[in-house]
């Protein structure tokens, strides 16, 4: 277990984070994936992850615990359309607040994004450049709780904005980022300038 004690559970593949869940407590393993119990817990219902049941660890103890069972298929949760209901008394149907009143085809919806996508590269083998843009927002998380910390000792110090984590689009634009860059450099191009901002230059050809 020594080697991930620094990795995110977010991190860490569906397949990989299905046997450690079995392997070590969810209480003492949230903590070596820098999240904790419940947190890990959580993390294992959205990517349908099953999970040791109440008493599994006391049971293995004494060599009567349950088999464990095989990782299910990763199946998307199904989108539910907002329900529409006539007001009282008119018959005429009630568009919820946060449902816009615009033509359908004139709202966009995100487009839909696999985490779990195996074709694409990991977060533990990324890009050279597309790694520095990870290990840059480690520094500025950092630098910022640094800078919240000694305000905190100043009497009209106040604090700055936190930087959140990588959310889970966030790290599938990395891991397509990554996964471009090296098929332009089968092809005999080059990653020039590649900054966090998004900013990239490609070098192909003269």
């Amino acid at each position: 277990m020594d080697d991930i004690v620094t990795r995110p559970a977010e991190e860490i593949s569906r397949e990989e984070l299905y046997e450690l869940v079995w392997q070590t407590p969810m209480s003492k393993l949230g903590a070596q994936l820098a999240t904790n119990g419940p947190g890990l817990a959580a993390l294992c219902r959205k990517r349908q992850i099953p999970t040791p049941p109440l008493g599994y660890w006391q049971k293995k103890a004494v060599g009567r615990a349950p088999e464990m069972p095989p990782l299910p298929s990763f199946e998307p949760p199904q989108k539910t359309s907002p329900s529409i209901k006539p007001a009282r008394g008119s018959g005429r149907p009630v568009v919820p607040a946060s449902v816009p009143s615009r033509d359908a085809e004139s709202v966009a919806e995100p487009p839909a994004f696999d985490e779990d996508d195996e074709s694409l590269d990991h977060m533990r083998a990324l890009h050279p450049k597309v790694k520095a843009w990870v290990a840059e927002h480690r520094q500025l998380q950092e630098s910022r709780r640094a800078e919240n910390r000694q305000r905190s000792r100043d009497f009209w110090g106040g604090s700055l904005p936190h930087i959140s984590d990588l959310t889970a689009r966030d790290r599938y634009r990395f891991r397509v980022t990554s996964t471009l860059f090296r098929a332009i450099e089968k092809q005999g191009g080059q990653i020039g300038e590649a900054k966090l901002t998004g900013k990239v230059t490609f070098l192909v050809g003269d």
